[in-house]
């Protein structure tokens, strides 16, 4: 990536620091999401669900950089809705990520870098997209994304298609020891200090 691809990179994500809220993004009232590479349109979701609702035809971008705050984890990416073409429902649609601010070049039919993808269509209206996004970690059917920034391409190569995703995330869970744990590791301390203060046994005297 050059130097000014790694700027503008860390701009973004300097800028989504801090704005995390959940959020429900429509173009049809906020605006078409970018069509800029360079310049996606950033969403940075707190703890809960947020939503984006879009259209999306062939030879149309909608770019977007989620970003993920620190201790939260991204731990569903779901289809709510989808609509295509009503004499060709078959139609599939791609969502394709990448993880940083901004994807490593230009969309184009033959993107040559690794990039997670899954294609979508009516068939998986409300099921979960997260853990079918393959090529390449941090994906690879992963169940949660870890906090951090992560370019997303919307593309369609046939009808146009209105879809809409939910985006839940969750604080990061730091698992409590368990009783049995803290028992065997009280037991251990206990019979440390049990041993320090037994006296030193005598010593055996040489016989004359």
């Amino acid at each position: 990536m050059s130097l000014t691809k790694n700027l503008i990179a860390a701009l973004l994500a300097l800028t989504s620091i801090g704005n995390a809220a959940v959020f429900s993004y429509d173009e049809a009232v906020n605006g078409d999401l970018s069509d800029e590479y360079l310049l996606p349109t950033q969403l940075s979701p707190g703890v809960g669900t947020s939503t984006l609702k879009g259209t999306i035809a062939d030879g149309d971008l909608d770019l977007f950089t989620l970003t993920v705050a620190a201790g939260m984890n991204l731990n569903s990416i779901k289809l709510l809705s989808y609509a295509t073409d009503a004499e060709n429902t078959g139609n599939v649609s791609f969502l394709l990520s990448q993880p940083g601010a901004i994807l490593s070049a230009p969309p184009s039919n033959d993107f040559a870098d690794p990039i997670g993808y899954v294609g979508f269509g009516t068939w998986a209206e409300g099921r979960e997209i997260l853990r079918f996004l393959t090529t390449g970690p941090p994906y690879d059917y992963a169940s949660s994304l870890e906090p951090g920034s992560y370019a997303f391409w919307i593309n369609e190569t046939g009808y146009a298609s209105t879809y809409q995703f939910s985006f839940t995330v969750a604080p990061i869970i730091i698992p409590e020891p368990s009783l049995s744990l803290l028992a065997s590791t009280s037991l251990a301390l206990l019979l440390r200090k049990k041993r320090a203060r037994l006296p030193n046994p005598p010593a055996l005297s040489t016989p004359h």
